[in-house]
C-alpha cells in the first residue's frame, strides 16, 4: 500500500460550570467532557479542578485523552481560558502548547499538571457566575492508504536529494552550495517555482543565489521539502541579526518561501519556548511575519508578573544607557511594552 498524510485539525470547548463546589472535591478528582471527533479519533479533556496529584493541589491540572486506542498516534494541542460569552477566543492568563505527544495503548492521556493556579483563575475575568471555559486545540498528520505496492517516497526523495542525482538546479548560499530538482521545488512552494521559472529552461543545470538564509537553514528547509523531517533541536543558529535560534530562522525562511506547514509547525515551536531572553526578539518576528498566535504567547508570556519586572528593568537599563538596545533579543522590547501598556488600558 501507498499512503501520503494529510494534517488534520479539530477543536473542542470545554464548559466548567459549579466550579465553586468542584475545587472542593480535593486532589485527583476530575470531570470530563463530552467526546469529540478530529481525523476520525475520538477525544475528551479531563479536567482535575485540585490538582491532579499533591505538588499540583494549588493548580487546576488539564489533559487531553484519546478515547479506544488501539495504535501510537503523534498529536499536537493547546489548551488555553477562552472568554465565558463565547463570542471571541482570547488568550487567558495561562496557555499551553504542547510538544508534539505519542498517544498509545497505555498511556492515552497527555496534558499539563499545573495549568493554572486557582488563585489566578479567580482572580481574572474568564471565571464569571461560577463557570469558565477552555478550549482545546487538536492536530496530526493523518495517513490516508491507496491501492498499490509500498515505495516509501521520503525516503526515495531523500536518498535524491542527497546523492544530488539528475539534479538540474544549484542553490548557492554563502560559501556552500546545495543541488536540487526544480520539479520538486515548484510542487512544494509557490516562491521556489516562480524563482525556478525565471531561469532559462535550456540551461542544463542553473545556478540560484540566495542571500538572506544561512546555509544551516537552507538546508533544513530542502530537508524539509523532500521528506517532511524537521532539524534536531539543540542548534541555536547565529545571533548576528537578532535570530537567535534555528525556531526563528526556519519560521522566517518558510514565511519566504510560503511553506504554510513549515511556517505553522514553528510558529508553534516558538510558542512552547518563550524566556526572558527571548520573548522581545520573538514578538519582533511575530509582528514582522504576521504571527498572531505567536505575538499573542509573547504578550501573555511577558504579561506574568516577574517577566514583567524584568523586562522593565532591562527598560530602563537602555534608557539610562547601560544597556544597549541593538543587543541581540532588545530591539523589539520598546515595542512589546508598548503592546502591553496598551492592553492593560484596554482591559
Amino acid at each position: 500500500m501507498t499512503s501520503t498524510s494529510e494534517l488534520a485539525t479539530g477543536e473542542h470547548i470545554f464548559k466548567i460550570t459549579s466550579y465553586s463546589v468542584l475545587k472542593e472535591f480535593g486532589v485527583d478528582n476530575y470531570v470530563c467532557s463530552s467526546t469529540f471527533t478530529v481525523g476520525g479519533h475520538e477525544f475528551y479533556i479531563k479536567m482535575y479542578p485540585g490538582g491532579d496529584e499533591k505538588e499540583a493541589e494549588e493548580f487546576i491540572s488539564i489533559y487531553l485523552v484519546l478515547n479506544n486506542v488501539d495504535k501510537e498516534l503523534l498529536v499536537q494541542y493547546d489548551f488555553c481560558l477562552v472568554d465565558i460569552s463565547g463570542d471571541s477566543v482570547v488568550v487567558g492568563p495561562r496557555s499551553y502548547v504542547a510538544s508534539p505527544n505519542t498517544f498509545t495503548p497505555k498511556n492515552p492521556a497527555w496534558g499539563f499538571g499545573c495549568f493554572i493556579k486557582r488563585v489566578d483563575l479567580e482572580a481574572s475575568q474568564y471565571l464569571k457566575d461560577d463557570c469558565f471555559m477552555v478550549r482545546c486545540r487538536v492536530w496530526f498528520l493523518k495517513a490516508r492508504q491507496s491501492v498499490g505496492p509500498s515505495d516509501n517516497l521520503h525516503q526515495h526523495l531523500a536518498k535524491l536529494l542527497e546523492s544530488g542525482k539528475m539534479a538540474d538546479v544549484t542553490f548557492e548560499v554563502k560559501e556552500e552550495s546545495f543541488n536540487a530538482h526544480r520539479i520538486v521545488l515548484a510542487a512544494r512552494s509557490p516562491v521556489f517555482k516562480q524563482l525556478l521559472s525565471q531561469n532559462s529552461e535550456s540551461d542544463t543545470r542553473s545556478r540560484v543565489r540566495i542571500e538572506d538564509v544561512k546555509p544551516p537553514v537552507f538546508k533544513a528547509l530542502l530537508r524539509y521539502v523532500y521528506t517532511e523531517e524537521l532539524p534536531s533541536d539543540g542548534d541555536e543558529g547565529d545571533a548576528d541579526k537578532g535570530l537567535t535560534s534555528l525556531d526563528q530562522q526556519m519560521l522566517v525562511a518558510a514565511d519566504k518561501y510560503a511553506i504554510k506547514m513549515l511556517k505553522f509547525i514553528y510558529e508553534e515551536n516558538l510558542c512552547n519556548k518563550l524566556s526572558l531572553n527571548t520573548v522581545a526578539s520573538t514578538f519582533e518576528l511575530a509582528e514582522k511575519y504576521n504571527c498572531n498566535r505567536l505575538k499573542a504567547a509573547c504578550l501573555e508570556f511577558a504579561a506574568q508578573p516577574e517577566t514583567l519586572i524584568a523586562l522593565m528593568q532591562t527598560h530602563a537599563k537602555i534608557s539610562e544607557g547601560s544597556e544597549q538596545q541593538n543587543t541581540i533579543g532588545l530591539t523589539g522590547l520598546p515595542d512589546l511594552l508598548n503592546k502591553l501598556s496598551v492592553a492593560f488600558i484596554s482591559n
